[in-house]
């Protein structure tokens, strides 16, 4: 049986974050060092009864980081002159979120001109940090589909980042590249492993099933047993089987961190 394996990488990432791997994620996209190939290998064995032909594997990571603003802004004297302040206002009226920030000062110049100073030097130290992780991001990306065989990294959609917030958005867009691969692909597998899916990929599982595709969903829970991503019960239903991995059992598989006392026992049973 020819098999795919299809992964949202943000969910995945989004999953490991809210509990003990949160801190050690602040400066990874993924855990460092982790064996995917291990993890693949034992969700298709749980999945389909056996060990598959496997074909490939394919990573879904976000190609597009949206900084907002997105452009530097002006760059101002010190102290600044009013023509500067002006352009500055205009730039950042750009934006709903400050532009409600300054009607909320209009008649207060003072106190208008502190939070636009200070609003920039903000911004454009956020933009710094979060360049320097996204690009961090891009490289781990890159490495990922190099360290394994039959491992690719397929990029689509975007995620924003409000500055000088420095938290990024959840991504936009993956769940139709993913949708579109699992139906442009049909006439090369015969049973697909989708990794984070939601509910939201219900009518391309049932295209491919009624194309005489076996469709095995993947939920990641956290710590706390909630699936991520959320909703996922209509895809439980119609996939033909379901397994719910704990993110424990992730990391034990990936050996990271090192498996727990006895090693990384087996993936549990899927559910119908």
């Amino acid at each position: 049986m020819r098999a795919i394996v299809l992964i949202d990488a943000e969910a995945l990432r989004e999953a490991m974050a809210r509990g003990t791997w949160k801190d050690k994620l602040a400066e990874s996209y993924l855990p460092p060092d982790a064996d995917w190939g291990s993890f693949v290998s034992s969700l298709a064995e749980a999945a389909l009864h056996g060990s598959p032909e496997f074909l490939r594997t394919y990573i879904y990571v976000p190609r597009h980081y949206d900084l907002v603003p997105s452009d530097p802004l002006p760059v101002v004297s010190n102290p600044a002159t009013r023509t500067e302040l002006n352009m500055l206002t205009h730039a950042l009226r750009k934006h709903s979120s400050y532009r409600r920030r300054l009607e909320s000062l209009d008649g207060r110049p003072e106190a208008r001109d502190a939070y636009l100073l200070k609003v920039r030097e903000d911004i454009e130290m956020a933009r710094i940090q979060v360049r320097r992780s996204v690009e961090a991001r891009l490289k781990e990306q890159r490495d990922l589909a190099s360290r394994f065989d039959r491992i690719e990294v397929r990029t689509a959609g975007e995620v924003t980042c409000l500055l000088p917030r420095t938290r990024l958005a959840r991504a936009i867009g993956l769940d139709i590249r993913i949708a579109a691969d699992l139906l442009m692909m049909r006439d090369m597998y015969d049973a697909a492993i989708l990794v984070c899916g939601h509910n939201g990929h219900v009518p391309a599982v049932r295209y491919a099933k009624d194309s005489g595709k076996v469709l095995t969903s993947v939920t990641i829970e956290t710590e706390d047993g909630i699936p991520v991503p959320r909703p996922t019960g209509r895809l439980e239903t119609i996939a033909d089987r379901h397994i719910r991995v704990p993110v424990e059992r992730v990391a034990a598989l990936t050996g990271w961190p090192p498996p727990i006392s006895g090693g990384a026992s087996p993936l549990p049973p899927e559910r119908h």
